[in-house]
């Protein structure tokens, strides 16, 4: 059962990223953004970490960026850097130095 949710909310965050991108009225756009986002915490949380599935959301909703220290969208790593998105890269700068 695990395994059909993923790949349908895996299916519907890969169609929805296509709509962002190609959509050209910015409030659908938005909305196709936010799906998103919220398909990929559902993935997040069948993988088995809901902690990072919720804070994914509210992040990037505020227009901030998580990910690990090395750069990667990934669960799977001991770390989290969580910052606005405009200082993100040079935050991960000195923090790998």
């Amino acid at each position: 059962m695990d395994a059909i949710l993923f790949y349908v909310f895996a299916a519907i965050a890969v169609a929805s990223a296509v709509v962002v991108i190609g959509q050209r009225s910015p409030m659908y756009s938005a909305f196709a953004l936010i799906v998103t986002l919220c398909s990929l915490s559902v993935i997040f949380a069948l993988l088995g970490s809901p902690f990072i599935a919720a804070l994914q959301v509210i992040v990037e909703e505020a227009g901030g960026r998580a990910t690990t220290l090395a750069g990667e969208r990934s669960i799977y790593a001991g770390s989290l850097v969580s910052t606005n998105g405009l200082l993100h890269d040079e935050a991960l700068a000195l923090l790998s130095a």
